[in-house]
């Protein structure tokens, strides 16, 4: 880390307030300022909402339906756009999509929309949710 008073190359880090600014500097440089006691904030474990997949009673209860997709929902999907003889690219300009979209279904990482399910759906005759089975 270099000081930000005197560019001086350094190992250690000390924080200090000069003037109402804060600045990362040398022991040498340190004098010009009062020193700051910043405290390590302990490391946290960042979960992935967007990917975190729902279990079928936990979705139920969140979302309040009766409808799931099917397991491996993405694969059904490419068989079907690969059996009709489409890209990903191709499909998703037929379904008026971003091609990322597309892909991130395919590989189980985005359930979509009740909107963009209907439209897959039709396009390729194929069905992507199924009735809660009762216990």
């Amino acid at each position: 880390m270099n000081c930000e008073i005197c560019g001086k190359d350094s190992d250690k880090r000390i924080s200090v307030n000069i003037d109402g600014t804060i600045f990362d500097v040398c022991e040498a440089c340190s004098k010009y300022g009062a020193k700051i006691e910043v405290p390590s904030l302990p490391k946290q474990k960042i979960e992935k909402p967007f990917l975190r997949q729902f279990n079928e009673r936990s979705e139920r209860e969140l979302f309040k339906t009766d409808e799931f997709f099917i397991d491996n929902y993405g694969s059904a999907i490419r068989r079907a756009r690969e059996k009709k003889g489409l890209t990903v690219k191709e499909f998703a300009q037929k379904l008026f999509e971003k091609e990322s979209v597309i892909h991130r279904v395919e590989r189980n990482e985005f359930k979509p929309g009740d909107e963009l399910t209907r439209k897959i759906e039709r396009f390729l005759g194929i069905k992507l949710k199924e009735k809660l089975k009762e216990e």
